[in-house]
């Protein structure tokens, strides 16, 4: 999949950077040691180590940073970092740019993978690519540069891509045929398509990417910047395939760096791409991506298509240092995470956590730009106004952010803060809890916050005039600055190649973008590893450092004139109108295209797309298929330390202690630097009544005040949010894991609390941990501000297609009832299960009746006597009036090696019993749920108990297939569902092998779907917890055309020609390579083995050895294994009473025509291989629309 950066929409590579790019700063001092002057040592008679830096602390035992140049390509470079493991990662880098919105660079990135001239059969890189043991190929294209990435399980198939990779970078055969398909083309019923016309106009018209767009423009205008890397469909259509081959000429040449992460050797590496790169020619173009200083524009209102106009967002970005002063862009990360970071920070306590706000989310960004700009993003901005509010500052112009938020929510003490021995709130709130109503507008006043450079920007630079003055108190600074800290050793455990890869490329692209100082000067790399170094010297700056720094960066204007701040304005409007102009437009141009072309032009499109597809198909000879090497033996791969153990928890009945509501501890040692805790109860005897507000619960706790009950110790809500950033490297409390806050695929039975912490603070952070659950304190103000920010949330979601369909297929296809289990069936009974419950189909109506009721004493009573059902029911576990068996509970214990996990795990049901009984004997609303009834049978919790798919539990009361139109959304999102129960066994590698070898890059769905340029991404995947068989379609110009290429591929696996064809040897072999690759990964690094031994141990895996023994099944799988899962499962799929078929398109005419179509006696596509005959299936749809998916209105 090809990703985009910032400027087309979040990507993989750089959103995760400009998010944490703050976090890997470091000290421009650096430059000095990264580019001193070592021994010059010639590694081969071509290239020459320029630079080598020891003990660079990417990883907590510091690894060597080594940077080569070619001494004939002289702007050629290769960087080695050898981080430990079983994977390897390629980036190769070229400076890359815009002067309009044609997206040549993007359009080039995706053609750059159909052939070169060393290799130019289509599809050979991406079949090496997955047979070498990875997912295959990725790139992304930024606004200064583009990244070829590839990651493989071992040196040994990454000696074999290289090279191949890279011819295709610098020497890509860039014909018409292939421009046709991947770029843009017209059908024969005159539609538009191509996969980046299709990724372009499914994301350039939404919020995200034209306030991204704006905000560039005009901070950067007339720079590389200033345009859309990414293409706007308008200037795409104009654009030629002659136009991206002059492209490629001018800035694809010697200018390229490689970066390579993991253990291999650079002499094997240059024997392999020494033939490549002595063909290219050198740079002459001297294209530099510096952004000048220019005079930027104040303010930009923009509008964006949407379904409903209720909230939007407002953005301000300052330009930043120069990408290399590292200790300044670190001490600036420190200041905005200070501002915006927790719901006790200044900014959130001024817009957000306040009776009437003005936001619901504010983040930041510190982009990879030559020119760092700073970020502040305030999302979830009312569009309407209301009446009545309080001024943020006293009359003297202070400030205390603690009294401004209590006197903004009119809360007066409720947390039982003081501040200078004074209650918070005193003065200006009046303790009332009229903070808003159920339509989200508020009693006090708020104006027109969409007004350029109007209220909103004032009100924030009242904040920064007054943390200017006041300063940073220095436990928040340093709290903040530790924080800072561990997230970013977070981040390079979690996934060490990808982000030392990210944290490479500013000195990459700064490196390549000033390639006449690089000749002369040895540029500097890996500036940003001295992060750590510089926030301990931030640690001691004083006071006046940090003044300083605010005032130079965010007070003050560059230009010289003090009355106005050198920055940026956004406003990014929702408008219904537009979106339904949109849809016209398209259905417009559509017609007026048809009639302009006539019938003999619409056959000459059709025509000539036909044969540019079938010249584009997979070519791959025999003779071709005999150059691919062997695929690699993951058994020789260095492997990461793990150790696992379960225990079963002793239980006490004798009445003495507290029931604990979980009975097994899964104990695992690691490679990581964190210890890993997990708290998993069972939500079976939560009320019905109260199952509802699971969401609300959830999203509460660690954001409201905690009274410990027998003691006269209180926590306001402000000091518990900045507790949590001191005891926790992350926190969550969710309905089961891995989940979002609408939908659950995993455990949904569940209600699970995990934390990560460094080890010497893993005790006080479970007490704390239990604390917030057992002892947080419900108020009216801290409910109406969580249930804001969540209704806000929600009309974010409802805005996004894909997100959509993913809320839709969870609304139709969980049960309508929870199955109950007796000793020998499982029956259909109870309460709706929690996926229907926590849906956003329920949630919206049901928090909206909360938000009115917590108006009244009476109403707010009942509602936090609701939440305390539910922390007494978890508390609870498995006692309770029921003696049908129980869904188990259990902990999970995962410390680094050496450590004592079972000391851990004593302290933790220590810590259990004392506060759980404290809170039984103190918490009248533990109630009936807490001490009635006797102690439920037991069923084990590894593995876990689970139901799969069941279509006839599934809501069919909207028949088996639904389309739902949605305003504003600018392409179609389609999936089908069919039930495959294939949990602990052997189908389920073949299935999932069937799976990978009709989705890999390059297979069946590649070429049939996306190469014929009718969606961006086609595919299918198996969920074994869930038991169901998923196909989808992404960001698709015709979902019925894409659905019929599917059925067609499908009964062409129904001949035996057909699945002789598409299951050869070859093939099978190399998807096999791509689940292999899956198998090493999800244990290549100690976070990923703390993951995966949870998910093994849930399946029934009691130890490593045996879930490695079921991987091995993988290698087992035969063809004819293959075609039973295929007869078994896969044919669901053409089956109409077998399958559930969703589909999200834009509103207006588009959906009109996809019904019909969906509706009509559609022959599915002949087989582009010359399989069987069309057959012709319809797929009803039933047109819904999302207010009908409201559930328990």
């Amino acid at each position: 999949m090809t990703v985009l950066a910032a400027s087309a929409g979040a990507t993989a590579a750089i959103t995760a950077t400009a998010s944490s790019s703050a976090s890997s700063s470091s000290s421009s001092s650096s430059s000095s040691s990264s580019s001193s002057s070592p021994a010059r040592r010639s590694f081969s008679k071509n290239w020459t180590l320029e630079s080598c830096r020891p003990n660079v602390p990417f990883t907590p035992t510091g690894v060597t940073v080594s940077v080569y140049r070619h001494n004939g390509a002289s702007n050629f470079r290769a960087v080695f970092v050898p981080v430990s493991g079983p994977l390897v990662s390629l980036s190769i880098v070229t400076a890359t740019a815009c002067s309009d919105d044609k997206g040549l660079p993007h359009t080039l990135e995706h053609l750059v993978f159909c052939g070169s001239k060393r290799y130019p059969n289509r599809g050979f890189l991406d079949n090496l690519a997955t047979r070498c043991l990875s997912m295959g190929t990725n790139a992304y294209t930024a606004e200064d540069h583009t990244a070829y990435t590839i990651t493989t399980a071992g040196a040994e198939g990454m000696l074999h891509v290289v090279p191949v990779f890279l011819d295709h970078v610098l020497n890509p055969t860039l014909t018409d045929e292939q421009f046709m398909t991947e770029v843009y083309h017209i059908d024969g019923a005159g539609k538009e398509q191509g996969v980046v016309f299709c990724e372009m106009a499914g994301r350039e018209n939404t919020e995200n990417d034209l306030l991204d767009l704006a905000l560039r423009r005009n901070l950067h205008p007339g720079t590389t910047y200033a345009f859309e890397c990414g293409g706007k469909t308008r200037d795409i259509r104009e654009l030629t395939n002659a136009d991206i081959r002059s492209y490629h000429s001018r800035f694809y040449h010697d200018g390229v760096c490689i970066v390579l992460c993991g253990i291999i050797e650079p002499d094997a590496v240059f024997e392999k791409i020494d033939d490549i790169i002595a063909g290219i020619e050198p740079d002459k173009s001297g294209m530099a991506v510096d952004a000048p200083l220019t005079k930027p524009s104040g303010s930009e209102l923009i509008r964006f298509p949407s379904p409903d106009e209720e909230v939007g967002t407002i953005a301000y970005s300052w330009a930043g240092p120069p990408s290399d002063d590292i200790f300044t862009l670190t001490a600036l990360g420190v200041v905005v995470r200070y501002l915006q970071d927790n719901s006790a920070s200044p900014l959130n306590q001024v817009f957000v956590e306040c009776k009437v706000p003005w936001a619901s989310d504010i983040s930041y960004s510190i982009r990879l730009f030559e020119k760092e700009p700073i970020v502040l993003y305030f999302s979830g901005v009312p569009c309407s106004q209301g009446s009545g509010g309080h001024d943020l500052m006293d009359d003297d112009g202070d400030k205390d952010w603690e009294e401004v938020g209590a006197a903004e929510a009119g809360s007066g003490d409720e947390d039982g803060e003081e501040s200078d021995g004074s209650e918070e709130g005193e003065g200006d709130g009046d303790g009332s809890d009229s903070g808003s109503d159920g339509d989200g507008e508020g009693d006090g006043d708020i104006p027109d916050l969409f007004v350029p450079n109007g209220p909103f920007r004032d009100r924030l630079f009242e904040v920064l005039n007054s943390v200017h003055k006041e300063g940073i108190p220095r436990d928040d600074l340093l709290r903040t600055i530790d924080k800072y800290r561990r997230k970013l050793r977070e981040s390079l455990e979690s996934d060490p190649h990808e982000n030392i890869s990210e944290f490479l490329v500013t000195d990459v692209v700064r490196c390549l973008s000033n390639k006449g100082e690089s000749q002369t000067k040895v540029p500097a790399f890996a500036t940003q590893a001295a992060v750590f170094e510089v926030l301990e010297r931030l640690a001691n700056e004083p006071a006046s450092f940090w003044n300083d720094l605010i005032a130079k960066w965010l007070l003050v204007d560059q230009f010289g004139d003090a009355s106005e701040v050198r920055l940026v304005e956004v406003i990014a409007r929702p408008s219904i109108a537009l979106a339904s102009e949109i849809a016209t437009r398209e259905a417009r141009e559509l017609k007026e295209r048809c009639e302009r072309l006539g019938p003999d032009g619409l056959a000459k499109c059709g025509e000539a797309a036909r044969k540019a597809v079938e010249k584009n198909k997979v070519n791959l000879p025999p003779e071709v298929i005999k150059q691919f090497p062997p695929v690699p033996d993951i058994t020789v791969l260095p492997s990461v330390p793990l150790s696992t153990q379960i225990k079963t928890l002793s239980r006490d009945l004798s009445g003495s202690s507290p029931v604990r509501p979980f009975h097994s501890a899964l104990l695992i040692e690691s490679e990581t630097v964190f210890a890993y805790l997990r708290l998993a109860l069972n939500t079976a005897s939560i009320p019905e009544a109260v199952r509802p507000y699971l969401v609300l619960f959830q999203e509460l706790l660690f954001e409201c005040a905690v009274k410990v009950p027998g003691t006269d110790e209180e926590i306001g809500y402000r000091d518990v949010v900045r507790e949590c950033d001191r005891l926790f490297v992350s926190h969550e409390a969710a309905v089961g894991l891995s989940n979002s806050v609408w939908s659950a695929s995993w455990m949904a039975e569940t209600f699970m609390f995990a934390v990560s912490t460094e080890p010497r603070t893993a005790p006080e952070a479970l007490r704390f941990l239990l604390r917030v659950f057992l002892f947080s304190k419900f108020s009216a103000d801290r409910i109406t501000s969580t249930i804001k920010k969540l209704l806000s949330d929600i009309a974010e979601v409802k805005r996004d297609g894909g997100s959509v369909l993913e809320a839709v297929k969870s609304r139709i296809l969980s049960p309508k009832r929870r199955r109950r289990r007796t000793a020998k069936i499982e029956e259909d009974g109870g309460a709706p299960p929690n996926e229907l419950q926590i849906s956003l189909f329920r949630q919206e109506p049901f928090l909206r009746d909360i938000l009115k009721k917590v108006k009244t004493d009476d109403g707010l009573e009942k509602v936090v006597q609701a939440l305390e059902s539910v922390r007494g029911s978890l508390v609870a576990g498995a006692t309770g009036p029921s003696t049908d068996p129980a869904a188990p509970g259990f902990v999970q214990v995962a410390v680094p090696v050496g450590e004592d996990k079972e000391a851990l795990l004593e302290t933790l049901l220590a810590l259990w019993d004392e506060e759980s009984a404290r809170y039984l004997g103190f918490v009248e609303t533990a109630g009936s749920a807490a001490d009635a009834g006797t102690v439920a049978a037991l069923t084990p919790a590894f593995p876990f108990p689970r139901n799969p798919f069941d279509l006839a539990a599934a809501d069919m009361s909207f028949t088996n297939g639904l389309l739902v139109p949605v305003e504003g959304v600018g392409a179609s999102s389609l999936c089908v569902v069919v039930p495959c129960d294939v949990f602990k066994t052997r189908e389920y590698y073949a299935v999932s092998l069937l799976a990978e070898l009709l989705s890999r890059t390059e297979g069946p769905l590649w070429t049939t779907i996306r190469g014929k340029g009718l969606a961006y991404g086609a595919y299918l995947y198996v969920n074994m917890w869930s038991g169901k068989l998923v196909f989808e379609v992404s960001e698709s110009s015709d979902p019925r055309q894409a659905l019929d290429e599917f059925f067609a591929v499908l009964d062409s696996l129904g001949t035996d020609d057909g699945f002789a064809r598409e299951a050869a040897p070859f093939y099978v072999e190399t998807a096999r390579a791509s689940l292999a690759y899956g198998v090493v990964t999800a244990r290549a690094t100690g976070a990923a083995c703390v993951v995966s031994s949870l998910h093994n141990s849930l399946r029934g895996f009691l130890t490593t050895e045996e879930a490695k023994a079921f991987e091995r099944n993988l290698y087992s799988i035969t063809v004819d294994d293959l075609k039973a899962a295929y007869s078994m499962y896969f044919v669901q799929f053409l089956q109409g009473s077998s399958r559930m078929t969703f589909l999200v398109s834009p509103a207006g005419e588009v959906a009109q025509k996809a019904a019909e179509a969906f509706e009509a006696l559609t022959a599915s596509a002949s087989s582009s291989s010359g399989g069987p005959p069309p057959i012709k299936r319809a797929v009803p749809l039933r047109v819904t629309t999302m207010s009908e998916l409201y559930y328990g209105v």
